[in-house]
């Protein structure tokens, strides 16, 4: 087996190669690390910015979790039909690397709750409600966010609804989105890895306050 993703136990930001992976049918190992193994990772500069996940693919390696999820779905045809398609796709991802991007620092390195409520009632809408309507314009919102086939941007927004489990976040004002996911997680590679035990259990949900007043 020549494909190892290199991470924390953990889904995290490896989770969208790993989904990739699934649903072309690769095979591939989970190269799980400490913090220990972590510094000695980044002593063999094989880290380029010290970070992980990190791809190895026989003697090609890559970093930066956006980047390896874009190769691994290049290679195994799962970025659109042609170069439209792979635009709409990028364009995608990069909305719901937004989100993420304003979600990650709330958790990490330490949960600011008032800061994720304040997120799930104002921020986190604004975003959803564009996905819905994103997705309502291609086939009527009843297959995938491009064009015919399953592709890298559904991997991306199906695990930024994931993430918005942790916020207890309500899909049912968006009905698109909601009989979207329920598709997803019947395909038949997704639901196999789902009820599998190569995938690392989900994080608990919040208990989070009421919002305040601060726009986000």
């Amino acid at each position: 087996m020549s494909v190892q993703i290199v991470y924390f136990p953990a889904r995290g930001r490896a989770e969208i190669s790993r989904l990739v992976l699934e649903i072309a049918g690769a095979e591939y190992e989970n190269v799980n690390l400490d913090y220990e193994k972590l510094g000695a990772l980044k002593q063999t500069g094989e880290l380029a910015y010290g970070q992980v996940p990190l791809l190895r693919d026989g003697d090609f390696s890559l970093v930066q979790s956006i980047a390896i999820a874009r190769y691994l779905a290049r290679k195994h045809d799962l970025y659109g039909a042609d170069i439209k398609e792979g635009a709409q796709i990028d364009s995608i991802i990069d909305g719901a690397n937004d989100v993420t991007n304003k979600l990650i620092p709330l958790i990490f390195p330490k949960p600011d709750l008032q800061g994720l409520a304040d997120l799930k009632a104002t921020g986190f809408p604004k975003f959803i409600a564009n996905f819905e309507n994103i997705l309502s314009k291609n086939n009527n919102g009843d297959g995938w966010f491009v064009g015919n086939a399953i592709s890298l941007a559904d991997i991306a927004i199906f695990l930024l609804l994931e993430g918005a489990d942790s916020l207890s976040f309500d899909l049912q004002p968006y009905p698109k989105l909601a009989a979207f996911r329920s598709r997803f997680e019947s395909h038949e590679k997704v639901a196999a890895y789902i009820s599998s035990d190569r995938r690392y259990p989900a994080r608990q949900a919040f208990e989070l306050p009421e919002p305040s007043n601060n726009d986000n």
